[in-house]
């Protein structure tokens, strides 16, 4: 009984030191859908060589794309080979890391998920143009998200979101609401926009900025497949804390727009 007791506590310790449990990486599939502007279905894989985990894919959404080239992006979406090389066992950075530009970390259905600023160092979510899904592509095709990417997961109502993707750094990231049903903003969190849970660090999206990540909490490895410089400061400024006020208002607004239409 007593070791019995004692294979149980060590066996949630492990789970807690785990970057993604197996139920989290069985999450990582596409649905199969055909992206409309490349007619090419995307694929997402995980392999774990037994030190670190592989999270392939060929960046292609596995939903609904506005028609790119289009209206505020005149980028075209093309197909990509991603790979994210995590540790199986995150690593706490004695300083949270800065976030560089490009992917910091993969969604579910193997698109990439990009820090909170345009390239001009603006908030993106408000400065730049995205389909009803939250993605768009960048210059060299890629498709990806600066903000929750709502058709890439099912949250169900009054229950905890899903997990959504996995960062650079090898922590897992869930959407928006926690386990009490309460819908969390960028205040519940820390300054890499994240938390711990039963005593294991995750990030949450949010509707307000940044959105994904403020920063890395874990160290990235070296060969992570993300870049390295920094470039944009990612804390929040007075004006950008105005900024996303407005925002939030704007869409909440819509929102009671379209319960009513």
């Amino acid at each position: 009984m007593h070791s019995a007791l004692q294979l149980a506590v060590l066996a949630a310790a492990f789970l807690r030191l785990q970057a993604l449990t197996p139920d989290e990486i069985a999450q990582f599939r596409t649905t199969g859908t055909l992206e409309t502007n490349t007619g090419i279905a995307g694929w997402v894989a995980v392999e774990d060589n037994g030190r670190q985990l592989y999270v392939t894919s060929n960046g292609i959404p596995d939903h609904r794309t506005g028609p790119f080239p289009g209206p505020g992006n005149p980028n075209t979406i093309q197909e990509q080979s991603f790979m994210l090389k995590v540790r199986k066992t995150p690593v706490y950075a004695d300083t949270p890391g800065c976030l560089p530009m490009g992917p910091v970390g993969l969604a579910i259905n193997g698109v990439p998920l990009y820090n909170p600023q345009s390239a001009q160092c603006e908030d993106a979510v408000i400065h730049e143009r995205f389909d009803s899904c939250h993605g768009h592509p960048d210059i060299p095709g890629r498709y990806h998200y600066h903000q929750n990417p709502i058709c890439a997961y099912v949250q169900e109502d009054g229950k905890a979101s899903p997990l959504v993707g996995v960062a650079a750094d090898g922590f897992p990231i869930y959407g928006p609401v926690d386990e009490t049903g309460r819908t969390l903003t960028s205040a519940d969190l820390d300054e890499c926009h994240g938390r711990e849970v039963n005593g294991r660090y995750q990030y949450h999206i949010t509707a307000d900025y940044p959105y994904i990540l403020g920063c890395f909490r874990g160290r990235v490895l070296p060969d992570a497949g993300v870049g390295r410089r920094c470039v944009c400061p990612v804390k929040r400024t007075a004006a950008q804390s105005h900024q996303s006020v407005l925002y939030l208002l704007r869409l909440i607004a819509k929102q009671g727009k379209q319960t009513t239409d």
